[in-house]
């Protein structure tokens, strides 16, 4: 949960392209949680969440 909350715009974005390699590499999903948009051009898919339920799925990638 939220791995990249201390993080600079830079760091994070290297911690979050290292998960999804290693998830590649090993032929895993990764899920994230985060509160931080600056991430969101790095994932495949996004779930937005209001009161415990999903109200928009993205695809991406």
């Amino acid at each position: 949960d939220e791995p990249t909350a201390a993080l600079d715009k830079d760091s994070a974005a290297e911690v979050v392209d290292l998960l999804k390699r290693m998830g590649e590499a090993r032929g895993t999903t990764t899920l994230l949680v985060t509160h931080d948009n600056r991430i969101l051009d790095r994932a495949d898919r996004v779930l937005t969440l209001e009161d415990g339920r999903i109200v928009k799925i993205e695809e991406r990638g």
